[in-house]
């Protein structure tokens, strides 16, 4: 999942190599980056200026409860779904997970 880039230990990592990868022009980096740190849906915003960041905060709390939690997506799922690659998993909250974690990080601040 990481084998470009690595794994980051903030968001604010994050943000410092997509803000250097903008600004060297490494387009392709960047979107790499984004996409091994499930952050793919943002890039666009981003470098349209939309986002001041490509991650803040509340989206890495989410982020991080989504890799802890993945589940393997069994084959005939991902048959159906044309889906043609090896192994596949995923982690999603659900809404009343989130908003637990939404909460509990506006708790904190």
């Amino acid at each position: 999942m990481f084998d470009q880039f690595g794994e980051f230990d903030s968001y604010k990592e994050i943000n410092i190599l997509a803000e250097n990868l903008f600004n060297e022009g490494d387009l392709d980096s960047l979107q790499t980056m984004a996409k091994e740190n499930g952050l793919s849906g943002e890039v666009e915003a981003y470098l349209a200026g939309k986002l001041p960041e490509l991650c803040d905060p509340l989206t890495a709390l989410l982020l991080k409860w989504s890799f802890r939690h993945q589940q393997s997506i069994k084959k005939e799922i991902l048959k159906a779904a044309g889906v043609n690659v090896g192994k596949v998993s995923l982690g999603i909250p659900g809404m009343g997970t989130a908003k637990r974690l939404i909460r509990d990080y506006y708790k904190e601040e």
